[in-house]
């Protein structure tokens, strides 16, 4: 217990800077935690960016109860049955048992109850591999303490074919960054190289994968067609850096503006870009490679 303090602590740190990519907590989000500990990410790709692609198309139809009763029937049945069978042998077992669910559920608790009563956001999943980690040994134990040998081996197996599942969409059809490819790829820059962010929700990247001197720049075009130059600085106190607005002349000694992350949207988007920017040289990053964009 007095080693889950310290996860409180953690928790007002990013709130008070504004934990990007987290999510104010709901109750539902509760079940979605444990639906991700037992089936993966199949019951919960709405969370995800492209969630379109991270389940087998043969499965998108499953609906979510459906998922949560093929992982309840896998692991969270033996999870409580290996649980059963330590309590009734009592003793120190019934202390494992007890030290396990305030281990488990607790962080938990914590985490989920500051967020809904300050109304901060948080992070609702990845703090909680390790209380997922007890979870999937005393699964083990469940499955274990069975005597039928084919019954163990089959859920061996439907262990195996869950992960799959999950695992396979998620390497082969889910849409990753292409951030850190195009980034190694840039040949070195000089005083005359800048990069242009858009869409501007991903110029954390650049300050991630660059070095923070790199001028960095958003362009806004309004529904008029009026553009409005930004130069983003990486902060401590703003998710997505420090928005300050300037004009063509930082521009002046510009010559390569190389433009992440380069698609058919980004296309239409840069033909209203102002003139000074379009007299640049402009890259984007195509078929693994960096190439000039020809509006």
């Amino acid at each position: 217990m007095v080693v889950i303090l310290p996860s409180l602590a953690l928790l007002f740190m990013h709130s008070s800077h504004g934990a990007g990519g987290a999510w104010l907590p709901a109750p539902r989000d509760i079940l979605a935690l444990f639906s991700l500990w037992m089936v993966g990410l199949s019951p919960v790709r709405e969370y995800f960016l492209d969630s379109a692609n991270l389940v087998l198309p043969s499965l998108a139809a499953l609906s979510t109860t459906a998922w949560i009763a093929l992982g309840a029937a896998v692991y969270g049945l033996p999870a409580v049955w290996g649980m059963y069978q330590a309590w009734m042998r009592k003793n120190s077992y019934q202390v494992e048992v007890i030290l396990t669910l305030m281990l488990i559920l607790l962080p938990i608790a914590l985490v989920y109850g500051v967020g809904v009563i300050t109304a901060q956001r948080v992070w609702a999943f990845k703090p909680f591999l390790g209380s997922a980690y007890l979870f999937y040994i005393w699964a083990g134990i469940g499955i274990g303490s069975l005597k039928i040998s084919l019954l163990r081996k089959s859920f061996g197996a439907a262990v195996i074919i869950i992960a799959l599942l999950s695992l396979w969409p998620y390497h082969n059809t889910w849409q990753k960054s292409l951030a850190a490819k195009s980034f190694d790829a840039l040949p070195e820059l000089t005083d005359m190289d800048a990069i242009i962010i858009e869409p501007v929700y991903q110029s954390p990247l650049v300050f991630y994968y660059l070095d923070n001197t790199i001028p960095t720049y958003a362009i806004s075009v309004k529904d008029n067609n009026r553009a409005t130059i930004f130069r983003i600085l990486p902060s401590d106190q703003d998710k997505y850096g420090s928005f300050q607005k300037t004009n063509c002349k930082d521009l002046s000694s510009i010559r390569n503006l190389w433009v992440y992350e380069y698609n058919d949207t980004t296309l239409e988007i840069l033909k209203r870009w102002p003139d000074c920017v379009m007299a640049r040289d402009l890259w984007g990053f195509q078929e693994n490679q960096w190439q000039r964009i020809k509006p």
